[in-house]
């Protein structure tokens, strides 16, 4: 969340927290992401949890996630069962998706000046 603050994000960051919080890095924080609808979101919440966030997400009308978590296709059987259920999740829903297990996007700028 401080990286995207302190970044060039020129959209709004509105962080979601599960737990119940007023605010996350000093930013209003609703329990459900149902509460912003928006085109992107990043998640990072425990492997178990990330399919219904992504089902909240779609619901959102959300088109793009980026899933920083770790624990699926890497983990074994089980993990790439629920790798493929985020699959087929996003396809239904026409969502494409960066992850899950990854650091983000990086959109390297060049600045003349």
């Amino acid at each position: 969340m401080r990286s995207l603050l302190a970044g060039d994000v020129t959209g709004t960051v509105y962080p979601v927290n599960p737990k119940p919080a007023p605010s996350v890095a000093s930013r209003r924080s609703p329990t459900s992401p149902r509460a912003r609808a928006r085109r992107s979101r990043i998640v990072a919440v425990p492997a178990a949890q990330v399919p219904k966030v992504l089902k909240e997400a779609a619901l959102s009308g959300v088109r793009a996630v980026t899933v920083i978590t770790a624990g699926f296709a890497e983990t074994g059987q089980a993990g790439a069962a629920m790798e493929t259920e985020l699959l087929a999740m996003a396809r239904e829903n026409g969502m494409r998706i960066v992850g899950p297990n990854c650091l983000g996007l990086v959109i390297p700028i060049r600045r003349c000046g």
